[in-house]
């Protein structure tokens, strides 16, 4: 009996609780954070841009954040570049991709 108490106890109190993963980081910003350079800050939200830019980002509602740890869409990719210093970040391969 005692077991059962035990048991049910422990089934209640991990519903309560919620986890998140981190490779590389132990302060990861969704739930699953990987971050390449292992740069990220250890505590706080101040990432830098430079910092988020080798980070890949999975969000709750499903969201894919490549070079950001905010992504606003289902996927978002950061490359760091401007509008007028560009830098490509994406290449579908299929056999019809060209140049730009």
């Amino acid at each position: 009996m005692k077991k059962n108490i035990i048991f049910i106890f422990a089934l209640l109190m991990s519903s309560f609780y919620s986890s998140q993963i981190g490779i590389n980081t132990g302060n990861p910003k969704g739930i699953f954070n990987i971050d390449g350079a292992k740069d990220n800050p250890t505590i706080g939200d101040a990432h830098t841009a430079e910092q988020q830019l080798n980070d890949v980002t999975v969000l709750s509602n499903g969201n894919l954040g490549i070079g950001t740890i905010s992504p606003s869409t289902k996927l978002e990719i950061q490359t760091g570049g401007t509008g007028s210093t560009p830098k490509p970040g994406f290449q579908l391969v299929d056999g019809n991709q060209a140049k730009d």
